[in-house]
C-alpha cells in the first residue's frame, strides 16, 4: 500500500466562558492564539488537510478559521456536522 492515510483529531480552542448558549461561546484572545499556534504546527509538519467536519458551534468555527488561515490551507473542503453531539 502506497497512500498512506492519517486522521487528525482536534478540540476546540480555549473559549469563553459564559455566552447566551453554550453554542454562542466564542474563543478567548489565548483560544485565537492557540489554534493559530496549531495552524503553523500544520503548515511546518507539511500536514494539509483533504476533508474537516467542523461543528457549527461558534468556538469550533473560529478555531477551524484561524487554523486555516495561519497554516494557509487551501482545496480543504469543510462540512458542518453537530450529530456528535
Amino acid at each position: 500500500m502506497t497512500d498512506r492515510r492519517r486522521l487528525i483529531v482536534m478540540r476546540h480552542a480555549k473559549a469563553e466562558p459564559f455566552a447566551p448558549s453554550d453554542h454562542a461561546r466564542p474563543l478567548t484572545y489565548r483560544g485565537i492564539a492557540s489554534a493559530r499556534d496549531v495552524g503553523d504546527h500544520l503548515r511546518d509538519g507539511g500536514l494539509a488537510p483533504d476533508y474537516a467536519i467542523v461543528s457549527s458551534a461558534l468556538r469550533t468555527r473560529q478555531t477551524w478559521e484561524a487554523l486555516v488561515e495561519t497554516a494557509s490551507i487551501t482545496g480543504c473542503s469543510s462540512g458542518t456536522s453537530d450529530s456528535a453531539r
